[in-house]
């Protein structure tokens, strides 16, 4: 892949993926905003493949289904007391950018 985004070749096989370090959206997300963190070099250069990615899909006329998703608080006896707004963050759209990436791939 270019520094814009274009893939240059793939190659698709089974593989064994060996994790040093798990993330959460938030920890991710922390680390695109402070600029700072664990693998900071490369979650950084993940987002920015990510949104170049994105801003190419919509030039071609994808539609975005993203949306607000509400989740409910509940209490100790499991009946909702709230409800929580989530908003789609960076962090998402990374996930979002490669995981589409990859079925447009196969």
């Amino acid at each position: 892949m270019t520094p814009k985004a274009e893939v240059k070749q793939y190659w698709l096989g089974k593989t064994v993926i060996h994790s040093d370090h798990r993330f959460t959206y938030e920890e991710v997300q922390e680390i695109i905003e402070k600029e700072e963190g664990k693998y900071r070099d490369e979650v950084l250069l993940l987002n920015s493949l990510a949104q170049k990615l994105r801003k190419h899909r919509f030039k071609k006329g994808a539609i975005n289904f993203s949306s607000q998703e509400v989740r409910f608080k509940l209490d100790e006896n499991n009946k909702p007391v709230g409800i929580v707004i989530k908003e789609s963050k960076e962090a998402h759209q990374l996930i979002e950018e490669f995981y589409a990436a990859g079925q447009t791939a196969r």
